[in-house]
């Protein structure tokens, strides 16, 4: 099964809709509920375990689950109570949640949302970020596997299966991250902003040597240059960190380089919600006469190198900073992997 995929065929162009995996799974139900007797679909298997009700009725908190999300910044998964439903209830159940996916989802899949779901043992609630095609995929997944169990117990019972039940292809999942992937980022520009602010102009546009690269708002520059190109990145256009403007305003003018990073986050604000999976076409000069390699990246890849670009120079930074006798903040310029020292 294909889920929101577009497709162009003979020229023509279709949409699969993002709902129709979710459907299908519901068919399936509706298929099993007319076909298993009332008593089988009660009872608890021998050997014990859960009922096929059960299983049915927590396939469906899912599906309702997902469909809220669909209109709000958080999903959550939270655990129901087990309310025991006879198979005509729950067929009244599947076909409320069939007319609630007729404009499901209602925004983009790619869009980023809060996730929160309950951590067994503990019982504690982890929180994450996902993006709601990624639910889309991790509840169908989930299902198909509760299939697979519903199909076992049947066949074991000696109960026919509908023809088709539990076939569905289970689907590829991105990673959900603890923090929002662009948080990096802002956090990042929050530092810069934080230390224009309170950094004197001599020493933001003093150099250390003539012969040595860089002030510390020539660094500035190079920094927000390169999250600048990385937030204006387009599939139709090609990413290069090499076409920058030198010599602005940037590097002599603290209050220029507060206004620009301000902007950039605004800017970031509408890239957060594109998928980090986005493929993106790069090129970079390799040597001074202007020598360049071209090829494929995508927007994941791209963020994990600005972030280490912008944390290196601010590690340059600190140490114009330190000659010029200016206290250098907590941490700055440190890899998120170098240990605090103590």
């Amino acid at each position: 099964m294909t889920l929101g995929i577009q497709e162009r065929p003979c020229g023509t162009e279709s949409l699969v809709a993002p709902s129709s995996g979710l459907n299908r799974l519901l068919d399936d139900f509706e298929s099993l509920l007319l076909l298993i007797p009332s008593a089988a679909y009660e009872t608890i298997p021998e050997g014990g375990g859960v009922t096929i009700a059960r299983h049915v009725g927590r396939s469906l908190d899912l599906i309702e689950t997902l469909v809220a999300g669909g209109s709000a910044p958080v999903m959550a998964y939270q655990s129901r109570p087990a309310t025991p439903l006879d198979l005509a209830a729950t067929l009244r159940r599947i076909r409320a949640l069939r007319k609630s996916l007729v404009n499901w989802p209602g925004r983009s899949l790619d869009g980023v949302i809060r996730v929160e779901q309950m951590a067994l043992p503990l019982g504690l609630v982890e929180r994450s970020w996902s993006t709601l095609g990624n639910e889309l995929g991790f509840v169908v997944n989930h299902i198909v596997d509760t299939q697979r169990v519903i199909e076992r117990v049947m066949q074991s019972s000696g109960f026919r299966v509908p023809e088709g039940f539990s076939t569905m292809e289970l689907q590829p999942l991105r990673a959900r991250s603890s923090v929002l992937p662009s948080w990096a980022l802002w956090r990042l520009l929050d530092e810069l902003e934080s230390l224009l602010n309170e950094v004197a102009t001599e020493v933001y546009c003093a150099r250390f040597a003539t012969e040595v690269s860089g002030s510390v708002g020539e660094h500035v520059r190079h920094c927000l240059d390169h999250i600048s190109a990385l937030l204006a990145a387009d599939p139709s256009n090609t990413l290069s960190y090499d076409r920058r403007h030198r010599g602005t305003a940037v590097e002599t003018d603290p209050a220029e380089g507060l206004r620009q990073i301000l902007q950039l986050k605004s800017a970031l604000d509408a890239w957060s919600t594109r998928t980090l999976d986005e493929p993106i076409r790069v090129t970079s000069m390799i040597s001074p006469s202007g020598d360049g390699v071209t090829g494929w990246s995508t927007l994941v890849r791209e963020l994990a190198f600005v972030v280490s670009h912008t944390i290196h120079h601010q590690a340059i930074i600190g140490i114009l900073l330190a000659i010029h006798g200016h206290a250098v903040p907590e941490r700055f310029g440190h890899s998120p992997s170098t240990p605090r020292r103590h």
